[in-house]
């Protein structure tokens, strides 16, 4: 079987290739609309984004410890402890406010100690994606450029969202590709069956005495007769000028 036979074709198909750190429910739901399916969740790699700032304050931390034991009084240590463990827990709950997601609609991103800051880019919107780093690193959604048509200079940006110290950087890079795959095929489908029932609606008409619906290619009576009831076609416009009237 060839690598890309083996590539997932359907939604229900990711879930089989779904990265070691995805983490179901981690992303905060009321930023996720209603209907939109959440595909991918996880969080930013601990260790990595705070591994320096918790090895000094775990160091600052016991250095404190031993100076308080060390000296018979020591009025300041009990504060600088307290401001240190205040230091990691601040760094431990704005860990755990940052969150990454793809849904079958956006991509998404949350940061702050309440998951207060909040990023998003359509999907269709992605332009490039960039992966940076092996077993941590990060992943850059780059929209391009969008211009402002309100900006009385015609003022240009580029819409940018970073998943950054995520873990397993290269199973989530490969599983995003598939699914954006996969959704672009979706889409597809989704305008191809819409541009053939659009299609269909030109040769389609309501009987005004029964409600069939007529394929009008079908019709081979003169004058053109509903085959349910055997009442009189009369073309659409000719209808509205007789309900206008």
């Amino acid at each position: 079987m060839s690598a890309a036979a083996a590539r997932p074709q359907t939604l229900s198909g990711l879930v089989d290739e779904l990265p070691p750190c995805h983490t179901p429910g981690v992303f905060p739901r009321r930023y996720v609309f209603r209907g939109e399916t959440v595909l991918f969740e996880t969080r930013p790699s601990l260790l990595s984004r705070y591994w320096g700032r918790l090895v000094l304050y775990g160091f600052l931390l016991l250095l404190f410890v031993a100076v308080s034991f060390g000296l018979p009084t020591n009025p300041t240590g009990p504060f600088f402890d307290g401001v240190l463990v205040l230091l990691i827990v601040y760094a431990v709950f704005a860990w755990r406010g940052s969150a990454f997601a793809l849904t079958d609609r956006r991509v998404l991103a949350t940061s702050g100690v309440r998951s207060g800051t909040f990023q998003e880019i359509a999907n269709d919107a992605v332009s490039n994606m960039t992966q940076v780093g092996d077993s941590t690193g990060r992943l850059t959604f780059d929209s391009g450029v969008v211009r402002n048509p309100t900006a009385v200079l015609s003022l240009h940006r580029t819409m940018k969202i970073v998943w950054s110290d995520l873990p397993n950087t290269p199973q989530v890079y490969r599983y995003v590709q598939d699914a954006f795959s996969v959704l672009l095929a979706r889409a597809r489908q989704v305008r191809i069956r819409q541009a053939l029932l659009d299609r269909a609606r030109e040769f389609i008409v309501t009987c005004q005495y029964c409600n069939a619906l007529i394929d009008v290619r079908r019709i081979v009576s003169d004058p053109p007769r509903c085959p349910r009831c055997g009442a009189p076609i009369l073309p659409p416009e000719l209808v509205a000028a007789g309900a206008s009237a």
